[in-house]
C-alpha cells in the first residue's frame, strides 16, 4: 500500500494531502463518493475494520498542461487518512493520462478499445489495417499517449 495522505478535519472544511502536489488542499467530505466499503487490512492500523474504496476530484499536470480526473483511493475512518495499492495507482495513472488526452482533442483509452471492439478485431490486427507497427494499440490503449496524426485516423475509423 502507498499512502496518500493525512485529511484534516477543519470544522466544515477538510484538508487532503494531494498525491501529485504534496500540499494540503481544502475540500468537503461531500466531494469524497465513497464507492464501497468492505473489511479489509487496512495498512494505517494494520488491522481488519471497514475500510471505504473513494473517488475524489484530483488535479495534476501531465507534460506541463494541469488536468483534472477522478482518482479512486482506500479511505481509513479511525485514521481520516486516504492511501492506495498498487491497481489503484495504475487506474488512477491511466485516468490521469485519459483527462490529458481529453484536454487535448485526443480519443481516449477506452474510446480507441471501442473501436477495436465494434470491429471484433485484436490489437495487432488494427495496427495491420492500420499500417503501424504491431505494438502501437497496445500502448495507445495502456500507456502511451497517441500522436496527433494516428489519433486523426483511429477517430476516422470509428465513422
Amino acid at each position: 500500500m502507498r499512502d496518500f495522505g493525512k485529511v484534516y478535519n477543519g470544522g466544515d472544511d477538510v484538508y487532503i494531502k494531494s498525491f501529485h502536489t504534496g500540499r494540503f488542499e481544502r475540500g468537503v467530505f461531500m466531494d469524497m463518493e465513497v464507492i464501497y466499503s468492505r473489511k479489509y487490512l487496512c495498512s494505517c492500523y494494520m488491522e481488519g475494520h471497514e475500510v471505504k474504496t473513494v473517488r475524489v476530484m484530483e488535479q495534476a499536470s501531465f507534460k506541463d498542461i494541469p488536468v483534472d480526473y477522478k482518482a479512486v483511493y482506500f479511505y481509513c475512518d479511525a485514521a481520516e487518512e486516504l492511501y492506495m495499492d498498487e491497481d489503484q495507482i495504475s487506474q488512477n495513472t491511466a485516468a490521469i493520462r485519459d483527462a490529458y488526452r481529453k484536454s487535448q482533442g485526443l480519443l481516449t483509452s477506452r474510446e480507441i478499445i471501442a473501436i477495436r471492439r465494434k470491429y471484433g478485431i485484436s490489437q495487432k490486427d488494427l495496427c495491420t489495417l492500420l499500417g503501424w507497427g504491431g505494438k502501437a494499440i497496445t500502448r495507445y490503449e495502456g500507456y502511451q499517449i497517441q500522436d496527433k496524426a494516428h489519433d486523426t485516423i483511429l477517430k476516422k475509423s470509428r465513422a
